[in-house]
């Protein structure tokens, strides 16, 4: 006896031929008759049978450029580890996450963009750091891929183009909320600057307001990696300043300079921007920090079933608190969930960027004409007791 049948046949998941026979040759006639039904049998079991379906490719590409080496990796490695778990969470299998390090630098960055538009022809931009997202605009721009950076707090970013949105504010209102505490105090500070994109637009945007204000304002500036500043620090200690900002990149450097201005016993108010609000400066600085002023991103405030709040929980609950800020973190989530927004919304993402208005664990966010963020303001805290609080 031989018996025949042509099974299903699947590609991509589906089903493609139900032409399926079942027949007895050279078996007597007796064998016939009960073999038939059996096969009738199991063709209605494969008919009802049903085929788990394969999971469809994601409809969205995601480029990232990120520090994730280098000084400021924290703040890459943070945003990696946000966005893939709101993905994961909130995605719902459409988005795919492509990373590139850009080390926070500007000429990495060039090269890093270039090859996710041209090979992996992304979708969507996201971008961490000020100097990138100022070196690449033009070219997404070019491609006509929209950015959200998550980072980017530049003061420059508001002009970067019309593809260039952001949901962390720009640093143009946390300094002039700085500045405006400084003058009341001070009359006649000084900065000390990494010379590098983030703190050299904080910088610029500084001695902006004091020019106009008609502030004596003394200015310093150091490279990247430079780690011994004392003759940098005593030729503005010569000018007898009566406050002193500091504007890094990273914590690191923000540390080593309050441990060098201990050295050189030289004691005066210290004030700078949101990287004094990483715990890996707090904690490294100690007693050094206390009393250091400095312009800090908004406030997070879950609870109420605000959207994203379920993300940051399970970041937090899976890694702990995040080597760079929780804002960072929440930034990172709301600029997906504002992505995913446009990507679902069936329009040209630029386009519905501009008009949208999306619920976050940031609340309620929309972009102004220049793509900055309305909504969330920056804060101004001091370091009391080792942790930072808000001032007043």
């Amino acid at each position: 006896m031989e018996i025949s049948w042509n099974h299903y046949n699947y590609q991509k998941g589906a089903r493609y031929n139900s032409d399926i026979s079942c027949v007895a040759l050279r078996a007597p006639l007796s064998w016939r008759i009960i073999m038939k039904p059996l096969c009738c049998l199991y063709l209605l079991m494969l008919a009802i049978t049903p085929i788990p379906a394969r999971a469809l490719p994601p409809q969205w590409k995601v480029g990232v450029l990120a520090p994730l080496t280098g000084d400021v990796a924290a703040w890459g490695q943070d945003t990696r580890r946000a966005l893939e778990l709101a993905n994961e969470m909130l995605g719902r299998g459409e988005f795919r996450i492509v990373f590139e390090d850009d080390r926070c630098q500007g000429k990495a960055a060039v090269s890093a963009a270039q090859r996710l538009l041209s090979v992996e022809r992304i979708d969507f931009g996201m971008i961490v750091c000020t100097e990138p997202t100022l070196s690449t605009a033009p070219i997404f721009e070019r491609h006509k891929v929209a950015v959200v950076a998550p980072g980017a707090t530049g003061a420059s970013v508001s002009n970067a183009g019309d593809y260039i949105f952001r949901t962390w504010p720009s640093d143009q209102k946390m300094v002039e909320a700085l500045f405006a505490y400084a003058k009341k105090r001070y009359s006649h500070p000084a900065v000390v600057t990494e010379s590098r994109g983030m703190p050299e637009e904080f910088t610029r945007t500084l001695l902006r307001l004091s020019s106009a204000a008609k502030m004596p304002f003394e200015s310093e500036e150091f490279l990247t990696g430079e780690t011994d500043l004392a003759s940098l620090l005593l030729r503005l200690k010569a000018h007898q300043p009566d406050a002193l900002f500091i504007s890094t990149d990273s914590d690191r450097t923000l540390s080593n300079i309050v441990q060098q201005l201990h050295m050189l016993n030289w004691k005066l108010p210290l004030l700078g921007q949101f990287i004094a609000g990483s715990p890996q400066f707090y904690e490294k600085a100690g007693a050094l920090a206390e009393g250091l002023v400095f312009g800090d991103s908004p406030e997070v405030v879950c609870g109420d079933g605000k959207p994203g709040c379920e993300v940051l929980a399970e970041y937090l609950s899976r890694y702990g608190h995040p080597e760079s800020s929780i804002f960072m973190v929440s930034s990172t989530i709301a600029a997906f969930m504002v992505i995913a927004d446009a990507a679902r919304s069936g329009e040209t993402p630029k386009d519905h960027l501009y008009k949208a208005r999306v619920e976050t664990l940031l609340g309620s966010i929309s972009f102004d004409q220049n793509g900055d963020v309305v909504g969330p303001a920056p804060a101004l805290k001091v370091i009391k007791d080792g942790r930072p609080v808000p001032l007043n």
